[in-house]
């Protein structure tokens, strides 16, 4: 499934058969999710493997079709072909493209990074809300994440979602706390902190796998773990006027969406370790 990004036709033959299919029928958004053509081979087997042999499965896999120097850049230039094609076609809609994986100056090709399929643990929760500062300090203005965590499952493999639906092969990666998924208790305060700090963030997602996540999910009205949910959800809608205006900023005088205190206070010690 791997074609080469980094030639202008081909590039063009991947816009055409996009624009074929979903462009022309009004598609005005796109979420490439594998924009990293070589994963697959680290991500099977129980056991997570040391980071230089992940990092040698990779490299190995990719030189069966590119040179394997440039597979940090792929989704650069991915990015750039649906933007520049995009742009050619028509001036009239602004382009957003949701991808996982990008690379330095991919914010001028309309692209909204999100970090992956995370596991849903409260310490990557804390992660979470350093990495999205970090990126926004590298350039890149618009960043975002899986509400809730993409995996929910610890053990119970046979609760799993996605393809692996009632396999019990255990899997490295996937790697929650919540077997049971929104039927915890102990889930749904983790996704309601998760919720509501991500109301703040560029995008608003809920995705992932192994349980549900629409609100009624969570509880019934009057309970505090919906009631929670449905008012975030409704203050998100608020803020809309405040995200355009800071997206603008963005545009016109080079700003982020997620500002670190750094930009502001860079004499203060204390905020380089916050």
């Amino acid at each position: 499934s791997v074609y080469n990004a980094f030639q202008e036709a081909a590039r063009a033959l991947y816009w055409k058969q996009c624009e074929e299919a979903w462009f022309r029928a009004g598609i005005d958004a796109w979420w490439c999710d594998n924009a990293e053509p070589f994963s697959d081979a680290d991500w099977n087997g129980a056991e997570k493997r040391p980071e230089e042999l992940r990092y040698r499965l990779i490299v190995t896999d990719s030189e069966k079709s590119m040179d394997w120097t440039r597979l940090n850049t792929y989704g650069l230039y991915h990015a750039k072909g649906i933007y520049e094609n995009w742009r050619k076609q028509t001036q009239a809609r602004r382009v957003v493209n949701l991808t996982r994986s990008t690379y330095v100056a991919g914010q001028r090709y309309g692209t909204v990074a999100w970090s992956g399929d995370l596991s849903a643990k409260w310490s990557v929760l804390r992660a979470q809300i350093t990495e999205g500062i970090k990126f926004c300090m590298s350039g890149q203005p618009y960043w975002t994440l899986d509400i809730g965590g993409f995996f929910t499952v610890k053990d119970r493999y046979e609760n799993r979602g996605c393809e692996k639906a009632g396999d019990s092969t255990p899997l490295w990666f996937w790697n929650g706390d919540y077997n049971d998924g929104a039927n915890d208790l102990g889930y749904r305060e983790l996704y309601v902190r998760w919720l509501q700090y991500a109301v703040f963030l560029p995008m608003f997602r809920a995705h992932g796998t192994d349980t549900p996540r629409e609100p009624w999910r969570f509880g019934q009205p009057g309970e505090p773990f919906y009631e929670a949910i449905v008012a975030y959800i409704r203050l998100r809608y608020r803020l809309l006027p405040y995200l355009y205006a800071t997206a603008a900023a963005v545009s016109f005088r080079h700003d982020t969406m997620l500002r670190s205190l750094m930009f502001d206070f860079p004499q203060d010690a204390r905020v380089a370790c916050m």
